[in-house]
């Protein structure tokens, strides 16, 4: 993960210390941004570094969230949050931030979901984490990027949805960039 892209900055923001997008908060603008090497490769790949112009100011609201260094157990609880479309091809994105309980997949269950769907994906299974979301809940458009914690740790970012998605959260296979994988990559920068 060393590729500075030569994106324009002054385009993005983030609005840390809210649950609201559009309200509350403080807006911090990019100084720079370090896209993954490796991101045209595959879906995997598809993770960026914001610098931020002025550093976060840590309050109750504001909070670093620690990066999960175990693997974990199959069906474990995990939380997922985004601010991706409530509806497939929705007219609008949520105000509010959303967020749901879903579970961890063995290596068997997960292989078995992928099957032939995308071999690329299945060499590279020691950096994904796949989700299963029994209550017909789960990542949407827009959600890509969206953190998956287990016991407030930092354990993937939302990669993709497998399947045809007619309805978010429909019965599809939730893909998750794996965290501690990808951490020797994050500290050279």
């Amino acid at each position: 993960m060393e590729k500075e892209q030569n994106l324009p900055v002054n385009q993005f923001s983030i609005r840390a210390g809210s649950v609201n997008r559009l309200a509350s908060g403080v807006i911090h603008q990019i100084e720079k941004i370090v896209v993954n090497e490796h991101h045209w490769i595959d879906m995997l790949n598809d993770l960026a570094l914001l610098k931020l112009s002025t550093p976060l100011n840590f309050t109750n609201k504001v909070q670093p969230i620690p990066l999960n260094t175990e693997e974990l157990p199959a069906d474990s609880d995990i939380v997922i949050s985004g601010w991706g479309l409530l509806i497939s091809n929705g007219p609008k994105l949520p105000e509010r931030l959303q967020y749901v309980y879903v579970k961890s997949m063995s290596t068997a269950e997960c292989k078995k979901h992928i099957g032939l769907w995308n071999l690329i994906i299945w060499r590279q299974r020691e950096s994904i984490l796949c989700l299963k979301h029994p209550k017909g809940e789960g990542a949407c458009q827009g959600d890509s990027g969206g953190p998956a914690a287990h016991n407030g740790k930092l354990v993937g970012v939302t990669g993709f949805v497998t399947g045809i998605i007619t309805t978010c959260g429909s019965r599809s296979l939730m893909v998750m960039q794996r965290f501690h994988i990808t951490l020797n990559g994050l500290e050279s920068i």
